[in-house]
């Protein structure tokens, strides 16, 4: 049996090539920053060698887009907040074009973007997936990519940093708020463990040339006072993600933030639940300071947004889940049929024509639950990593149908009503309290006299339990008196459910 792939979207198909399209790095020829590799490698380098990185996650950075004179140190300690992220493989890039007004979202349709480093590839898949999303909402204008430079003064960073990473480059336009929220809602689907955003704006424009002059004829350490005090009261609503007080913030001082959308847009994509985030300003200055004029400033902030919660978890984008699903699908559509033999299950098979990534082929530890009209109908998992995650969700598909000894094999009839759920789990920690467990947030692993027993983190919401029933109901699961959950030693996790 062989698929027709050819019906499928083009993100998820394995063959998604398409002819060479360049974006040059024009503004490097304009003397925006070097166009010398050997020159431009040493800047970049010295320039993160003088700023530090930790152990934090870093999931999202603000950072300006002046020429490298003006801003280069900005960008370094932003950009090396990000450094020790590992296996980064899209940078989802927030840009917004200086000389062509835009509508909506500009999405950059290149397949590569040029840097004196070296060549970055665009991320096509990604880009794909978002005009089927809102095609109403994204186009392509490439002139205005093409002149645009609070894109690609970002890419030399992403080349040294991150190598074989992809790119996602968006020019944010002009949206209402109905607009701006689809465009995070839909962007956020892009979002997995191997992801960073980055903003792209700078500051204050202050003076004559910006016509913005809201203080005038004060000294160097006045003015300082001054435009410290202005950009940090528009970081003081960036901080707490609040992208509508940070508008009427800029309606009430007229702050000249150029990139205000791309961080507008920023902000409602981290508005996550629970998503704990704490921003940092990791550098500040203004042009005023490096050129010693400052009749016209322009100020820059690198800002870094830090996880803070143990159970936020990018884990897998869109595109991931509805690969698992369709290989989930493929495997229980052939396994009930009234013909099929255990010696022709074929992992293989399933997966013919996807495009399988990094993150798939990576061990995971997947759950698989068919319900009928909400009615269980079978659930098997792992607790703990043992194969790559398309071939364990494709195994338990198969288990759950056949193997799970609560119930009669699936039928082919009963396949069709099916809707298959995959939990794809985090790696368990112990929690030293049953009240550590957070109802619907965390799913929980028993361990008492021997035995063991889980439920996933939905169980308890569907049932509406409380944390106490959910743990007398856990303990009879795992064989042992509901009375002793009390003296059960625990684990928790937590899991994307899609």
């Amino acid at each position: 049996m062989h698929y027709n792939n050819q019906d499928l979207p083009s993100y998820l198909r394995a063959d998604n090539e398409i002819a060479k399209l360049v974006r040059p790095a024009l503004f490097a020829q304009k003397g925006w920053y070097p166009p010398s590799k050997s020159k431009l490698n040493s800047l970049i380098k010295d320039k993160l060698k003088d700023t530090q990185s930790n152990s934090e996650i870093i999931d999202a950075i603000i950072v300006p887009h002046a020429g490298y004179r003006f801003a280069a140190s900005t960008m370094s300690a932003a950009w090396s907040r990000v450094s020790s992220r590992d296996k980064i493989n899209r940078v989802i890039i927030l840009g917004f074009s200086h000389r062509f007004p835009l509508k909506g979202i500009s999405v950059g349709k290149f397949t590569h973007y040029s840097t004196p480093l070296g060549s970055i590839r665009g991320d096509k898949r990604a880009v794909d997936y978002l005009f089927t999303q809102e095609p109403e909402l994204y186009t392509f204008n490439k002139q205005a990519h093409l002149n645009e430079h609070s894109t690609e003064l970002q890419f030399p960073f992403i080349k040294t940093l991150f190598p074989e990473a992809k790119v996602v480059s968006l020019l944010v336009g002009k949206m209402d708020k109905t607009q701006l929220q689809k465009a995070a809602d839909s962007i956020s689907k892009l979002l997995n463990k191997n992801t960073i955003i980055v903003a792209s704006s700078d500051f204050t424009h202050r003076g004559p040339r910006y016509k913005y002059t809201p203080f005038q004829n004060i000294d160097q350490k006045d003015l300082d006072k001054q435009l410290g005090k202005l950009d940090k009261g528009a970081f003081k609503f960036i901080s707490i993600l609040d992208s509508d007080n940070l508008m009427q913030y800029k309606r009430k001082t007229g702050i000249t933030i150029c990139g205000i959308r791309p961080i507008n847009l920023l902000l409602k994509i981290l508005q996550k639940p629970d998503s704990g985030y704490k921003a940092n300003i990791e550098h500040y200055t203004h042009s005023g300071k490096i050129i010693g004029d400052n009749s016209n400033t322009v100020s820059y902030l690198g800002i870094s947004f830090a996880r803070q919660s143990k159970d936020l978890y990018w884990g897998l984008d869109a595109l991931e889940q509805e690969t698992l699903h369709l290989i989930a699908r493929r495997t229980l559509d052939d396994i009930t049929k009234s013909d099929f033999s255990p010696e022709n299950f074929n992992l293989v098979k399933y997966s013919e024509g996807l495009y399988l990534s990094p993150q798939i082929k990576q061990k995971k530890a997947p759950f698989v639950t068919l319900k009928i009209k909400g009615e269980l109908r079978g659930c098997i998992g792992h607790l703990q990593p043992v194969e790559a995650l398309w071939k364990a969700v494709s195994n338990n598909t198969m288990a759950a149908a056949l193997k799970d000894r609560r119930f009669t094999q699936v039928t082919g009839e009963e396949a069709k009503k099916i809707k298959i759920k995959i939990s794809v789990l985090s790696l368990p920690r112990k929690v030293n309290s049953p009240k550590k467990i957070k109802i619907g947030k965390h799913g929980i692993i028993l361990h008492q006299s021997g035995r063991r027993a889980t439920y996933l983190p939905q169980v308890a919401p569907e049932q509406n339990w409380d944390r106490e029933t959910t743990l007398k109901h856990l303990a009879r699961k795992a064989g042992i008196s509901p009375s002793q959950y009390k003296q059960a030693q625990y684990q928790v996790y937590t899991a994307q459910v899609f």
